[in-house]
């Protein structure tokens, strides 16, 4: 079995080390993040993606989409009742010079569940990007999902992009207002497997697609990327 669960006040985290993923995130009796029957026939739920996003850095480097870190086995670095961490070492990747190593830590902050990601490069220099697969559950589907305000409708159907803020707020149809902070991503993808409705991937993410072909994506031997996101519940 690799599945773990943890409880964190009224927060219930259920991982799967098989790809260090979110199986299930619960505040109280209502999921926030979830496992998906997916149309296109696959199951799916949240995981990183590093050091590539997409399709970014398959045909350069012989990546797996998304990165090797959402297959493979993670180990369990440390835990207690307030914080679970979880780790992952690549290297040898394809033509992908860098040695990286991945640090996901869950702990409880006040009553907000806070999600941090650690990167760290171990070998040569090499370019790094770093997304979440956020798979929120849609309990009256994603129309009229809104972020900071926005009606995300035209966005979700064409797989689009918005600049984040630090701070954000994610309403969804038929429960309320969920708070959502970031820090080390500047974007976010949304996204959904063509005729679901119950679910919706708002993916934050360091760079868009082809990141991995600027200079600023670079990370040095012995460089550390510290990225989170932070969930509270205000109006659910």
């Amino acid at each position: 079995m690799t599945e773990i669960n943890i409880g964190f006040g009224d927060w219930k985290l259920e991982i799967d080390l098989m790809g260090g993923r979110i199986k299930e995130l619960r505040y109280g009796d209502k999921v926030v993040l979830g496992t998906y029957h997916r149309n296109d026939g696959k199951i799916a739920n949240t995981h990183l993606c590093v050091p590539n996003f997409a399709n970014e850095g398959v045909g350069k480097f012989q990546l797996p989409a998304h990165g090797p870190v959402r297959n493979g086995l993670w180990r369990v670095a440390k835990g207690n009742k307030n914080c679970f961490q979880i780790s992952f070492e690549f290297q040898n990747v394809g033509a992908y010079p860098g040695h990286i190593e991945v640090q996901q830590k869950y702990r409880l902050e006040g009553n907000n569940l806070l999600h941090e990601i650690e990167v760290k490069n171990l070998g040569a220099k090499s370019p790094v990007n770093v997304g979440i697969h956020n798979y929120f559950e849609m309990p009256q589907g994603w129309k009229d999902l809104k972020i900071n305000g926005e009606n995300m409708n035209e966005k979700v159907k064409k797989s689009g992009y918005i600049a984040l803020k630090p701070q954000n707020e994610i309403f969804v149809p038929g429960r309320g207002m969920m708070d959502w902070e970031i820090g080390g991503f500047q974007y976010s993808k949304l996204w959904v497997s063509e005729g679901d409705k119950n679910y919706v991937c708002i993916e934050p993410v360091r760079g868009r697609e082809e990141f991995i072909e600027n200079r600023e994506s670079f990370l040095k031997s012995g460089e550390t990327l510290k990225l989170y996101q932070k969930f509270g519940i205000s109006g659910f």
